[in-house]
């Protein structure tokens, strides 16, 4: 399918619960045993990102019947 791999997160319960509450915030406390996983895929996501902008703009594709 092409999607990249961009990392693991343990299951953690709190996480959806700080979700529903909208306290995204707390998933990166210094407490939470998840956020190094957090933290990796969100890197991984921006290097994604980043790689997909440096290599340019998509061109359009003519099909030729």
């Amino acid at each position: 399918m092409g999607i990249p791999f961009l990392g693991e997160i343990p299951m953690n319960p709190q996480l959806r619960v700080n979700a529903d509450q909208g306290q995204l915030q707390e998933n990166f406390s210094a407490d939470n045993p998840s956020r190094p996983a957090l933290e990796h895929v969100a890197e991984q996501t921006a290097i994604r990102v980043v790689q997909e902008l440096l290599s340019g703009p998509a061109m359009p594709t003519l099909e030729v019947l």
